[in-house]
């Protein structure tokens, strides 16, 4: 009988014992599942609060800013501290979740398979979100009052080059890259698989150093590679997914909001391009948050779990919809320190609640539309209410 890769390196992955019963590493698995689901709705909102920051407002005419320490030791403590492992959580599930498969039918045929399915999971709802806020964007913009609230150069002075450039590969919602680069991703995956298979510790090696000296790759994030190959190697070896003790888990969880709490205190204003020092922060982030949460209880796991079908349309529309409530509630309130701080965390909760609700409605009333928009992702099977 032949094994794949992930069975050669751990060969009792999927064989059951002969009387029926599971052998551990097929129960982690279904943990492992768990897991995925119940930190990547985490990550999810904590992506929103990356985006809340509002000590720096733009409309057309004019630009709001503060460095008041209050506000800038919260948000750094959350945007640029707590929240900060996002990023490298969604990666770095999307490159094991790739891997996974890759490692279990490697070849052309397989690849080749993957471009078309990721063409509809990935490509056309990129193509079509990005469009569609070029052409929501283009549309405000003609309408008198909504023009203050605009700072950069109205749409109807781009060149068709410039428009196809912002559709492709500078989509308005700027939050896009990080689908831009997983589409990068997959086009070159066979090469990171060999590398993952040849020589994984060189390559994370080399990824390590590139993101923390700050060498940038050009084409793609060199954090989000760094941590998509991490994902991977996990993927392709599960003997690198050691148990650790319940001791280690807390300590990594206090090590990691110490440092938070540390860097918030001296931060004099909001860095929103991490030093090496605070991307170390963000990977004992992702290692606290990943090894403590199972700490939450099984019901509000079950919550999250259920709202961890949404993540994709959450992501695809919550900017540049918190961008707006931002400058709509500035534009009411403000900008004292008091409305920073009324506008910082309120925005993003009422972004959260409109994206679900929206979510919800579109997936009952036109599951084929709501289907279209998410590459498929969070379609719930016949039956299931």
């Amino acid at each position: 009988m032949s094994t794949t890769p992930v069975q050669q390196a751990c060969p009792n992955t999927t064989i059951p014992y002969s009387n029926g019963r599971t052998q551990p590493q097929q129960r982690s698995t279904s943990n492992i599942s768990d897991r995925l689901r119940t930190v990547s709705a985490i990550a999810i909102l904590q992506v929103l609060f990356i985006h809340a920051s509002n000590l720096t407002i733009r409309f057309q005419n004019v630009t709001y800013s503060d460095s008041t320490w209050l506000n800038v030791a919260i948000q750094n403590a959350l945007s640029n501290g707590i929240c900060r492992t996002a990023v490298p959580l969604f990666f770095a599930i999307s490159g094991y979740l790739f891997f996974t498969k890759i490692a279990q039918r490697p070849g052309a045929k397989w690849y080749l398979a993957t471009l078309l399915k990721r063409a509809r999971t990935l490509a056309i709802p990129y193509f079509i979100w990005s469009a569609g806020a070029l052409l929501l964007f283009a549309a405000a913009q003609q309408i008198g009052p909504l023009r203050p609230f605009f700072s950069g150069k109205l749409l109807g002075s781009d060149t068709l080059p410039e428009l196809l450039y912002r559709v492709f590969l500078n989509p308005l919602p700027f939050q896009f890259w990080f689908l831009r680069d997983l589409i990068a991703f997959t086009l070159i995956s066979p090469a990171l698989f060999l590398c993952i298979r040849r020589m994984p510790t060189v390559a994370l090696g080399l990824l390590a150093w590139f993101w923390l000296g700050d060498v940038n790759l050009q084409l793609v994030d060199t954090g989000g590679l760094l941590f998509f190959v991490a994902g991977g190697a996990l993927a392709v070896y599960p003997q690198w997914r050691i148990a650790v003790s319940r001791r280690t888990r807390r300590v990594a969880l206090f090590l990691w909001l110490a440092a938070i709490i540390f860097n918030a205190a001296l931060s004099s204003n909001l860095n929103l391009q991490p030093n090496a020092a605070q991307r170390l922060m963000s990977v004992l982030g992702v290692a606290a948050l990943w090894l403590n949460c199972d700490a939450l209880g099984a019901r509000v796991r079950r919550l999250l779990a259920s709202l961890a079908e949404l993540n994709f349309f959450i992501f695809a529309s919550h900017e540049p919809l918190l961008t707006t409530l931002k400058k709509v509630g500035h534009w009411t309130l403000g900008f004292s320190q008091g409305a920073i701080m009324i506008v910082y965390f309120v925005a993003p909760l009422v972004t959260f609640g409109i994206t679900v609700v929206s979510a919800l409605m579109l997936r009952r009333l036109s599951p084929a539309a709501f289907a279209i928009l998410t590459g498929g992702r969070g379609l719930r099977k016949r039956g299931s209410g």
